[in-house]
């Protein structure tokens, strides 16, 4: 996993997460479980959109790419939050079908 600070406004920190799973709508549990949100409207297009307090995560299922942004004094226990779904999910093993895929590159 890695991630890069990019330039945001109005206060707000924000991030591009690249991981070595795909974000997968199983997931979406993990950050149930955490207290966060998840607008129903975006699933409907296979996208994640995850938000607690002043974080949003926002991930095309499928995708290995993550957009974090934060606003507010408390970014950092909500991104420690955040990294420890992370790491939760990278460390699950790979769905049969990516790794079929891995394989064929």
């Amino acid at each position: 996993m890695k991630s890069s600070k990019v330039q945001s406004c109005c206060g707000s920190e924000s991030y591009i997460y690249t991981i070595d799973h795909p974000i997968l709508k199983k997931h979406k549990e993990l950050f149930k479980n955490k207290g966060f949100s998840i607008l129903e409207h975006y699933e409907k297009v296979g996208i994640l959109q995850a938000v607690k307090q002043g974080l949003i995560i926002t991930a095309s299922y499928g995708h290995k790419k993550i957009n974090v942004r934060c606003s507010g004094k408390n970014c950092n226990s909500l991104l420690n939050i955040f990294n420890s779904i992370l790491d939760n999910i990278e460390n699950e093993p790979l769905e049969k079908e990516f790794l079929i895929k891995k394989n064929e590159n």
